[in-house]
């Protein structure tokens, strides 16, 4: 700038993307956490670029944090631990360079972000604990996230990938994006493809924290990360050990009723067909425990109006063809004499059936996409693998979850069961990108939302 003005030159423009994090380090107790408060993000929003003269936005989408924690050199022995699934481990200078990085979304995807366009036949296990670790010679840590955890991305790379380095470390979207094409734009022009990126309407608005806890010697290991993360559980969140049983449960899912289109007076129509009534579904158990079956749990699948693809559940209604209620309460007197538990299913996140007599207006419970269009979820045709836009599902706002568990529960109180299964509730977790920033709900609160819900179904005595 001084050159440019020395020689009567117009100085430099400015750079606008100026970002800025704040971070706090400190020791608690044998532990170290790292935080990031979520006021302190910055970013340059709504600011004048000199050069064209025009406002504009620099979103920041995602923060690594710190990434280098713990890495490992080239010299190293050991291995990166995932929560991928059951566990996984992810072995130190592997010499697998040409294979993609480790990048898996913490209790998996989200799928209010954007449709799933394919059906894949590759079965990911999902991320279900908030946990990453790295075991170098002999030494290790274990990260645990503690605020932040539904909008984290668990990271891995291995020596010679992008760097010298293992390490492992998690990413937080505290801006989800998404880019939306343009295709028929793009044709109209003669141009390939066309595409603008789409951003969540605000930033993340909670913390982000990381807790590293230490290891040495023949504690360094795998199994010692997982000592140390139940000693965890035990101590914040009240986890109790459960007594012994005898023998290990058969978990048995029964499918009561499915839905198939037949002609009813030469109309199409869904009609449901009966595969397992609440009888028959006695005399499989009794037929179980006779064999020699020392526990059983017993699940049941399309028992409520519909079947397996059941009515929006803001109530309790019942399939007519599985049986009445006075047989549901005879499968759960005979179960208990079989010192056998029943648990009949129900999902929430999902509207299988959307019919506004029951409760459900898709545009204005529904959740949407970061396009702004209303969520789905797509029923794939196994032979194409490409979805089907007749058999879309609706995703349920998680701002409705309230009135809907809460109806739901009330009603199914009265029937006096005491166990319930939540088909997708503790399994599927999505936001509603509501243009509003604060009719939005991201990922974070969709969490606190969840586990409200399932505190209340508990306090009712239910075991889910």
């Amino acid at each position: 700038a001084v050159d440019h003005e020395r020689y009567s030159v117009a100085p430099p423009y400015p750079d606008l993307r100026n970002f800025s994090v704040s971070l706090e380090v400190f020791l608690d107790g044998d532990t170290l956490v790292a935080r990031i408060p979520g006021q302190s993000i910055r970013y340059p929003a709504g600011v004048l670029d000199p050069a064209t003269d025009s406002i504009i936005t620099y979103p920041l989408t995602s923060i690594s944090l710190l990434p280098y924690f713990g890495a490992a050199d080239a010299n190293s022995h050991g291995y990166a631990f995932v929560p991928d699934g059951t566990g996984a481990l992810i072995h130190a200078n592997n010499g697998k360079t040409t294979a993609m990085p480790y990048n898996r979304r913490v209790y998996g995807t989200d799928y209010a972000m954007q449709p799933t366009p394919e059906y894949s036949t590759v079965e990911l296990a999902q991320i279900h604990l908030p946990v990453y670790g790295l075991k170098d010679n002999d030494q290790a840590f274990l990260a645990i996230i503690e605020e932040g955890d539904a909008i984290a991305r668990i990271e891995a790379t291995v020596y010679g990938m992008r760097d010298s380095f293992n390490k492992v470390w998690a990413s937080f979207d505290v801006m989800p994006q998404v880019r939306v094409h343009l295709d028929s734009a793009g044709e109209l022009i003669g141009l390939r493809q066309l595409y603008i990126n789409m951003y969540q309407s605000r930033l993340y608005q909670g913390d982000i924290a990381v807790r590293y806890t230490f290891f040495t010697g023949d504690e360094a290991t795998y199994s010692g990360m997982a000592r140390r993360y139940q000693e965890y559980l035990v101590q914040r969140n009240g986890l109790t050990r459960l007594a012994p049983r005898p023998t290990l449960p058969l978990v048995l899912d029964v499918v009561a009723g499915i839905d198939r289109v037949q002609p009813v007076f030469g109309i199409p129509s869904n009609v449901v067909l009966p595969l397992t009534t609440y009888a028959q579904a006695g005399e499989i158990a009794q037929d179980l425990v006779a064999a020699g079956v020392g526990t059983l749990e017993l699940r049941v699948l399309g028992w409520l109006a519909g079947g397996i693809n059941h009515v929006f559940p803001n109530k309790v209604r019942l399939e007519p063809k599985i049986g009445s209620a006075a047989d549901l309460t005879a499968l759960d007197a005979a179960l208990r004499a079989l010192a056998a538990g029943l648990y009949p299913n129900v999902d929430f996140t999902v509207v299988h059936r959307d019919r506004i007599t029951d409760g459900f207006v898709s545009f204005l419970h529904a959740s949407r996409f970061l396009n702004r269009n209303q969520a789905y979820v797509n029923t794939h045709n196994l032979a194409t693998m490409q979805p089907d836009a007749a058999k879309r599902r609706s995703l349920l706002s998680p701002a409705q979850y309230p009135r809907v568990v809460g109806g739901f529960a009330r009603d199914y109180a009265r029937t006096g069961l005491p166990g319930l299964s939540l088909g997708d509730l503790g399994r599927r977790l999505v936001s509603d990108y509501r243009l509003d920033p604060d009719a939005l709900i991201d990922r974070q609160q969709a969490l606190a939302i969840v586990t409200q819900q399932l505190r209340r179904l508990k306090e009712l005595g239910l075991a889910l």
